[in-house]
């Protein structure tokens, strides 16, 4: 498309000729024009904004802003809209035809000062589809369990779902090895598998097609047998000196049975003193005799 604009008359007035094909003779082309490109739509039923203003010679073409936004619509396209000189204006009668489309169209020449505006087409984005129902699932067996590592004891948990719609169980939002069966929907996750998990809270959750449950399993620290080795050992060690306390006993006893070697010269000096008192006496009783 091309747009040529007569010379004025003696009034001052334009009359706009818009030429879709080949080129009328003795009109007058442009040397500088301006491009407008206006967020408003052609109805008038949405009033946007002035989004580029592009001053421009006869050897440059506009370029397009980047696109704006508005809540719930799309941008399609920019239409030129109107043609402005001076007091003269023509206005697009025709709507948003592609031979007025920015970018598909020839780019009209024009007058000197004419401003030309462009107009944004917005179309209404689809309505977002309505998220699918999801169901509730519930935990049937198994919940809220405590395992110690190292006790060779699986985790065994059952769900209410179906086990063909089951897509998956996850430890800690990531998935798990663990045997499924039917029965509803049972999971098992073997005990080498849970000795190299981290010790503390866990969640677990059954992932269906349409909903997932979940449930905390407790992971304890595996028992140190080496620890309780050592400290039966220290017991059994401990307890010698009551051996020591035996012997100091029997020591003590046989101390006391066997009298020391000075108690021994006491008792000999005593035995003595006895007999010479003994002696004294009988000496006595014979010269009363006489």
């Amino acid at each position: 498309m091309q747009i040529y604009l007569l010379k004025p008359d003696q009034s001052g007035q334009y009359d706009a000729i818009i030429q879709k094909q080949g080129v009328i003779e003795g009109l007058t082309l442009i040397t500088n024009y301006t491009v407008v490109f206006d967020s408003s739509d052609f109805s008038g039923a949405y009033a946007g904004a002035v989004v580029s203003t592009q001053n421009l010679s006869s050897n440059q073409s506009p370029v397009l802003p980047n696109d704006p936004v508005r809540d719930g619509y799309d941008l399609e396209g920019w239409y030129l809209y109107s043609i402005v000189i001076g007091d003269y204006s023509w206005v697009n009668q025709d709507g948003c035809e592609a031979d007025y489309k920015f970018g598909t169209a020839e780019m009209p020449t024009y007058v000197d000062g004419v401003v030309c505006t462009f107009r944004a087409n917005w179309v209404a984005k689809a309505a977002d589809p309505a998220p699918d129902e999801q169901k509730e699932y519930k935990i049937l067996e198994g919940g809220d369990q405590t395992i110690t590592q190292g006790s060779g004891n699986d985790l065994v948990v059952r769900a209410d779902g179906e086990l063909a719609d089951c897509t998956g169980v996850f430890v800690d939002g990531e998935e798990v090895e663990a045997a499924l069966t039917a029965g509803s929907t049972i999971a098992t996750i073997k005990a080498a598998v849970l000795d190299k998990m981290a010790v503390g809270t866990h969640k677990l959750t059954f992932a269906y097609a349409d909903g997932s449950v979940s449930t905390t399993f407790i992971l304890k620290a595996a028992e140190k047998t080496t620890e309780k080795t050592t400290e039966a050992t220290t017991e059994a060690t401990t307890s010698t000196p009551a051996t020591v306390v035996t012997t100091e006993a029997t020591t003590s006893s046989t101390t006391t049975a066997s009298p020391k070697t000075g108690d021994e010269g006491i008792m000999i000096y005593g035995v003595l003193m006895l007999l010479s008192l003994a002696g004294m006496v009988g000496i006595s009783l014979k010269k009363k005799d006489n």
